[in-house]
């Protein structure tokens, strides 16, 4: 069995290094070769969105005659007969730092090291078995990067004994970049690469944030940097654009993204939000991040209008401060409409001397007013902080009030022309509503 190395780009600097075996036929007449790909390839090229491997061989090999048969991504060998797969990307072919990828119990873990420039952009963290490195490879899902699994009982009989539980750390991917660059665009590291002193000691490693499972939101956001835009996508899902966002937060480099966030929202803006959701809060996290006015009064005014308490933002980095503003404007919205209907039911049970039609067309209004509230879990009238109760709602609930049968059952008596009105000025409190909530203004937040 005789193992080839082959090299080829994806993503026009990605190299792969993927090996294949050769199986001499019944008196070597022929030679069957079947060309194996490790799962992180597999798994790397999905999440760097690339379209196709394209896989050459030179066939000969002597005098024989060689046959190529490739083998189908979904047919490949098991990992433990595959050899190690190492991935570079190249942004900088004149980068002195290599940011090194790692994946650690579900986690991206970034070291930035110094490049020596006497030793080829892909560097060995040290000595690794095959089987070992198979084993660590065979970590990487397919999609998302899954932690290590350790057996129940093992972790258990290990922390009863008192020995230190660690799980495997798998290199997934070694980048070329330069130092200029990366403290020219991102005061992060700026500060990280800044000489070590007294007062100053940069940290060895940094976390990603966990909601960032995708290395190609780093790569796009590091092209951008670079200044190799011809690479960037103009489209981008949403899920890898609050990715990119996320990373742009973490890394302090908005300035750098703000031209590419503009377009990636705009080719997206049929898939924001017009409901409360999980997803609307990542676009105020979206807009929030890249300063994006428009988009940024747009999502928080459905968020104040349709959320029913304070938003959750658990993975999305907002500030409180703009939390606590959207749920203020929440519930004064919701506060001004409540005060509409006590101060309607009131007027209901005013003395006769201020009757707003006759006494038995105010008792009519005021017992349908009630009711209907009741069945819409209105009455008794809502406090502060007005949870389960969104803007929206209210409004809806009404204008879509049915009117009571005053004219039909007691104008004839009573001799009234007019008809009357649950909430005479519900179409008022609409208009007023509309003007008034429009969102938050980004350019005077001070938060």
């Amino acid at each position: 069995m005789i193992a080839l190395l082959l090299f080829f780009f994806i993503r026009q600097r990605i190299v792969l290094s993927v090996s294949f075996s050769t199986t001499s036929g019944i008196g070597d007449e022929t030679n069957k070769y079947s060309l194996s790909v490790s799962p992180v390839a597999e798994n790397l090229c999905a999440q760097l969105d690339t379209k196709r491997l394209i896989m050459s061989a030179l066939p000969v090999i002597g005098k024989h005659s060689l046959t190529h048969t490739l083998t189908p991504m979904h047919c490949l060998p098991s990992p433990s007969a595959l050899l190690a797969t190492t991935m570079d990307y190249i942004i900088d072919t004149e980068g002195d730092m290599l940011l090194i990828v790692e994946e650690c119990s579900g986690n991206l873990h970034l070291d930035l090291v110094q490049k020596e420039s006497s030793t080829p952009a892909a560097l060995p963290l040290g000595p690794t078995s095959d089987a070992q490195a198979v084993d660590e490879l065979a970590l990487i899902s397919t999609q998302s990067l899954s932690p290590p699994r350790l057996a129940l009982d093992n972790v258990s009989s290990a922390v009863n004994s008192g020995q230190l539980v660690t799980f495997a750390k798998t290199v997934m991917l070694k980048i070329r970049v330069s130092s200029k660059h990366l403290t020219l665009a991102s005061s992060y590291f700026r500060q990280r690469l800044a000489p070590e002193t007294a007062d100053h000691r940069p940290v060895e490693k940094d976390v990603v944030p966990a909601c960032v499972e995708d290395v190609d939101a780093l790569l796009i956001m590091l092209d951008i940097i670079h200044g190799q835009t011809r690479k960037v996508p103009r489209l981008i899902n949403f899920k890898k654009l609050f990715m990119i966002a996320v990373l742009v937060e973490h890394y302090e480099c908005v300035e750098a993204m703000e031209a590419f966030a503009e377009v990636w929202t705009e080719n997206l803006k049929g898939e924001i939000p017009l409901k409360y959701s999980e997803d609307l809060v990542k676009w105020i996290g979206i807009a929030w991040i890249f300063r994006l006015e428009s988009l940024f009064q747009k999502t928080t005014r459905t968020a104040i209008r349709r959320c029913t308490g304070p938003i959750s933002a658990m993975d999305v980095p907002i500030p409180l401060a703009l939390i606590e503003e959207i749920e203020y404007s929440r519930q004064s919205t919701v506060d001004d409409i409540v005060d509409r209907l006590f101060r309607r039911i009131n007027w209901e049970l005013m003395p006769d001397t201020n009757l707003y039609c006759c006494g038995d067309c105010d008792a009519m209004v005021l017992g349908v007013l009630v009711r209907q509230l009741k069945i819409h879990e209105l009455y008794p009238l809502p406090l502060p902080p007005f949870r389960g109760i969104s803007v929206d709602y209210l409004l809806q609930t009404l204008t879509t009030l049915p009117e009571p049968r005053c004219y039909e059952l007691v104008h004839s008596i009573c001799g009234k022309l007019s008809k009357c009105h649950l909430m005479p000025k519900a179409k008022d409190l609409v208009e007023k509503v509309e003007k008034e909530v429009t969102g938050l203004v980004l350019r005077n937040a001070h938060f």
